[in-house]
């Protein structure tokens, strides 16, 4: 994902050099590369009517990310988005965060 050293650059109007920073950091580039495979597979869901509707929990970071790569079709199937890092609570606590409707009438 990375080498041991930054990218070198020259100076315009001088000898010096300094190092680049990198265009994207590396967790940046793996998250892109998830959302980007996760939307296939639920793209693929979609097109095999396994998937009627779609709720989006993440991270607002890897929200934004996952909504780019949706194609439209498999995006208008979301209801429910909710941009919260939920990945350290419970069942009950990821459960909180979701609207009671989901829970009272079963899912076609």
């Amino acid at each position: 994902m990375v080498t041991d050293k930054p990218r070198r650059a020259f100076d315009s109007g001088g000898e010096g050099r300094h190092a680049l920073e990198p265009r994207t950091q590396p967790g940046e580039l793996e998250a892109q590369r998830f959302a980007k495979s996760l939307a296939e597979i639920l793209d693929q869901a979609r097109i095999e009517r396994r998937l009627e509707m779609l709720g989006l929990v993440a991270p607002p970071a890897f929200l934004g990310l996952l909504r780019k790569s949706l194609p439209d079709e498999t995006a208008r199937q979301a209801v429910l988005e909710i941009d919260k890092n939920l990945t350290r609570d419970d069942a009950t606590g990821v459960r909180a965060h979701l609207p009671e409707r989901l829970f009272e009438t079963p899912l076609r």
